[in-house]
């Protein structure tokens, strides 16, 4: 017999439908709006196990695998978002600073100061903002041309506290850190900064936008809450 899912139900007065969370704790959270029927939650509930379970899964491996020493470079590197991983080999040589080397289609090399974690760290950051550039940039404009949604310039910046922002006059920037996240969430959030440029704020209104280019945006929100605690080791965690 499958064992029942433990949940608890949280009232929200800004909810429009319900919305199903995985909290930092481990939990799962039920959101439901004013006036909905609680009878119909356990079944939700159970129609999303498969989800859920794999929420609770991530959530897990990543306490397993949280650093608890000094930060040192990685053997390997993946991002999601590109579809690409490398291994990661480091090389010490008289030069100042450090820099990243491609070796290959799956290689990268850390050359320099590498007794310098500091400088490595650096390094791997500057990479990093030179891959999400080469991809968000050229994804976000193809977004906008398909969805009719134009905005007025894009940049990209490692960010600690936010996926992406759309400034009043419609200027966007990205957090170049999305590359570490499956690709469907870097969509979501190219999208959602894209309806930013036609509903500044969160209200109905922006999330009827949302919805209309996205059905599933739920489900894609409750995933990217949780993607910051996912991060490997070698990235600075989202705060």
């Amino acid at each position: 017999m499958t064992e029942r899912l433990a949940y608890r139900v949280r009232l929200s007065r800004r909810a429009r439908t319900l919305w199903l969370k995985v909290t930092g704790r481990g939990e799962v959270e039920v959101v439901i709006p004013r006036g909905y029927d609680p009878a119909a939650i356990p079944g939700i509930v159970e129609r999303e196990r498969a989800w859920i379970l794999a929420a609770l899964a991530r959530l897990e491996r990543q306490r397993q695998i949280a650093p608890t020493g000094p930060w040192q470079p990685p053997d390997r590197i993946e991002l999601p978002a590109a579809g690409a991983a490398w291994q990661l080999t480091r090389r010490a040589t008289a030069q100042p600073g450090v820099r990243v080397r491609q070796l290959g289609a799956d290689r990268l090399e850390l050359a320099g100061r590498i007794e310098e974690m500091a400088a490595c760290r650096e390094a791997l950051d500057r990479w990093l903002l030179r891959q999400a550039r080469s991809l968000l940039l050229p994804r976000l404009d193809a977004a906008s041309r398909s969805l009719a949604l134009p905005y007025r310039s894009a940049t990209v910046r490692l960010q600690r506290s936010r996926w992406g922002s759309c400034s009043a006059n419609g200027a966007i920037s990205l957090n170049g850190r999305l590359l570490l996240l499956p690709l469907p969430l870097v969509d979501y959030v190219l999208l959602h900064e894209l309806c930013h440029t036609r509903v500044r704020n969160h209200s109905p209104r922006f999330w009827a936008l949302v919805a209309r280019h996205c059905p599933d945006h739920s489900r894609l929100r409750t995933e990217l809450r949780l993607a910051g605690r996912n991060f490997p080791a070698w990235a600075a965690q989202m705060s």
